[in-house]
């Protein structure tokens, strides 16, 4: 459950990369505490990964490609006709890449705008 001001939601994630192809729950973490930040944490084999990036990036890679480096998103349709946002993510800590569905992505960042 949430508390005032701060909005967690699951989200389906299709790892694509490290390893093979799973799926996961990646909690997304919004606290207006800290208005232009999102939290990401995915549960990755025995490890949990974290990363923190701008919700603007986020919001922009929903329609085009965002990011530079450690971080970069960008939308695609999947050969299933699935619309979803690709997420690939560095740190020394690990990497992933994966896809989460755009409206998904969409509904999340629409409630951290309503705060």
């Amino acid at each position: 459950m949430s508390s005032p001001g701060v909005i967690t939601q699951q989200l389906a994630v299709r790892c694509l990369a490290p390893g093979p192809w799973r799926d996961v729950e990646a909690e997304f973490r919004y606290d207006a505490a800290d208005p232009f930040a999102v939290s990401l944490t995915f549960p990755v084999g025995q490890e949990v990964l974290r990363w923190e990036l701008d919700r603007s990036v986020l919001a922009q890679g929903v329609t085009d490609p965002a990011g530079e480096g450690d971080i970069c998103l960008w939308p695609h349709v999947t050969d299933e006709g699935r619309a979803v946002v690709v997420l690939s993510l560095s740190s020394a800590h690990g990497e992933l890449v994966g896809e989460v569905r755009t409206n998904q992505l969409y509904r999340f960042l629409t409630r951290t705008l309503a705060l």
